[in-house]
């Protein structure tokens, strides 16, 4: 079935677009949006990550400061490093991108899997590519073939080769969660002993 809208286009002070008589703002709008989209990113010169996302929507800086990605949806990153080697991969509930500061900004079941090195689960996590870093200001469970590390706050550089958390609240071996250990319950419980240790929290292979 074919069908025809009706639409006006009015330049006002109020940058309003008549649809079927109802006025939108266009300056919330975004600029552009697609659906199911797979695409890889460079950044000085070389591949940075691949994206995978159901909405992709840009927005322009007139309303917003600056122009942003928004990812609504959901979004998966395979991040590369220079020789286009798998790093890590990333999942997130939804994110932001900045392109003029170089800023990933992760939001929800945030989580990023280096495979056999390490897992890190948090609620919000930044990628700062200007920086080198990556960091997150919220709770940050990783776990590692030998221990997990729980506490608020994180630090890492780009490859996340050297991190550290800031506030650390718990340390405890890997093995205290497998199923025939003492009272472990689940691969993600915690052993309260372990999860009130002062301990420091640097990791530098």
């Amino acid at each position: 079935m074919l069908m025809l809208f009706a639409m006006t286009v009015g330049c006002g002070e109020d940058d309003k677009l008549q649809v079927m008589g109802r006025k939108i703002d266009t300056e919330k709008m975004p600029q552009l949006s697609t659906r199911n989209v797979s695409t890889l990113i460079s950044d000085s010169g070389y591949t940075k990550y691949k994206v995978v996302t159901p909405l992709w929507n840009i927005y322009g800086a007139k309303t917003h400061g600056e122009q942003f990605w928004d990812f609504p949806e959901g979004v998966y990153l395979r991040q590369l490093d220079k020789d286009l080697q798998l790093v890590s991969t990333v999942a997130a509930d939804s994110a932001c991108y900045f392109p003029e500061r170089k800023l990933w900004e992760l939001y929800g079941d945030v989580e990023i899997d280096q495979k056999e090195k390490a897992y890190f689960l948090s609620q919000r996590i930044f990628f700062d590519d200007r920086q080198k870093l990556i960091y997150s200001d919220t709770f940050i469970h990783i776990k590692t073939p030998t221990q997990i590390l729980e506490g608020v706050g994180f630090e890492s550089n780009q490859d996340m080769t050297r991190y550290r958390v800031l506030n650390p609240t718990g340390m405890f071996p890997t093995k205290q969660l497998e199923p025939d250990a003492p009272g472990a319950s689940s691969a993600g419980g915690t052993d309260s002993a372990f999860h009130t240790m002062p301990v420091s929290m640097r990791h530098q292979p």
